[in-house]
């Protein structure tokens, strides 16, 4: 499982540490690689999250947050999804607004 972290405060929302998932992971038995985004490393590309059966993409959902993703993250997690990857990300705001074509119809089928 790869864990990547994107999560950047603002100024206004409740800060949720890395260590809410980080925890949760260990205290499960799961084994994982973090990506560290925030702390300054590129994003990932499809080809560094393909080796990875699970994909868990975090960022910052709060209303003052102005994180996204990146057209390139996009492609990214796209191609990964489109070849089989599992992708959890918990962002109701980024979910709704996901570019989509009629082709790929809802956001929970936004990628093939």
């Amino acid at each position: 499982m790869l864990l990547v972290n994107a999560y950047v405060p603002d100024l206004v929302s409740d800060v949720i540490p890395l260590s809410a998932y980080t925890d949760l992971l260990q205290q499960n038995g799961y084994a994982y690689d973090l990506w560290d985004i925030a702390g300054g490393r590129p994003s990932p590309t499809a080809g560094d999250l393909q080796p990875y059966r699970v994909v868990v993409w975090r960022l910052n959902d709060g209303l003052a947050s102005s994180d996204t993703l990146s057209d390139a993250q996009q492609r990214a997690i796209s191609d990964y999804v489109n070849h089989g990857g599992a992708l959890f990300m918990a962002s109701m705001e980024l979910l709704a607004a996901w570019p989509m074509s009629e082709a790929r119809g809802s956001p929970a089928r936004c990628c093939r």
